[in-house]
């Protein structure tokens, strides 16, 4: 995410280049990403030399070795519920995770940038379906892919089986998280709401269950119209957190 106009300082960035300057100190010097540099250059007929495998972000690689706090805890969630884990189980090894969301949740992705990258936040990516506007963010990191892997995030969100081992002081966390990723509010006939999960059975299982122990709530589990999703939900979603 460039800080500021990058294009107030386009002559300078291919001056820089052009004489020798590497990327890493161009992004320094003018807080812009990787990516809008690249653009500059391409757009001024600039060669660029190869990258050698290089990245050009610093990542916070060891964010999900430990789970030790809650905001750990609810991007987990977020990522158990939207996330894409890129990991071979054929190979061992892992290139990233990404997770998109709809435009109207920027604000936690652009949390999320600030607590795994370093100095420069990369920017998101635009796409959209439809009248549906969506960002999208990738972490280019092996190490952040393994272990979401050993945490049981093992590729889409289709193959997860459980929800991963959390120390219950956070697990209110990951609960959330994986609400704000596949929950939902609806409003009652008496005009009071309530929540909704939806997902797998296995995973709504351990919601249910998890919920309860920590809670006492005893969410309702229902099949939903096709014959893969369940679904939770319960009016007293003050007393789950």
């Amino acid at each position: 995410m460039a800080i500021g106009n990058y294009r107030n300082f386009t002559n300078e960035i291919v001056r820089d280049y052009e004489s020798g300057v590497g990327f890493n100190a161009i992004l320094r010097e003018y807080h812009v990403d990787y990516l809008s540099v690249k653009k500059i250059l391409l757009e001024h007929n600039v060669k660029i030399k190869p990258s050698n495998g290089k990245r050009y972000y610093a990542i916070n690689e060891n964010f999900f070795e430990c789970l030790d706090s809650h905001e750990k805890a609810y991007f987990l969630g977020y990522l158990w519920a939207d996330g894409n884990n890129r990991f071979s189980v054929k190979t061992g090894k892992g290139s990233g995770v990404r997770i998109e969301l709809s435009a109207v949740d920027i604000n936690i992705l652009e949390y999320f940038q600030r607590l795994i990258f370093y100095d420069i936040i990369p920017d998101l990516t635009y796409s959209s379906r439809g009248e549906y506007i969506y960002r999208s963010l990738y972490i280019n990191s092996a190490k952040i892919s393994k272990d979401l892997f050993a945490l049981g995030m093992n590729g889409q969100k289709s193959a997860y089986s459980k929800i991963p081992d959390v120390p219950d002081p956070y697990m209110n966390s990951f609960v959330l998280g994986y609400f704000d990723g596949d929950g939902s509010i609806f409003k009652k006939s008496d005009g009071g709401y309530g929540i909704n999960i939806t997902s797998e059975k296995s995973i709504i299982t351990d919601l249910k269950n998890v919920i309860f122990r920590l809670s006492g709530v005893n969410l309702k589990m229902a099949q939903c119209n096709n014959d893969k999703s369940y679904m939770i939900r319960t009016s007293e979603f003050c007393k789950i957190y």
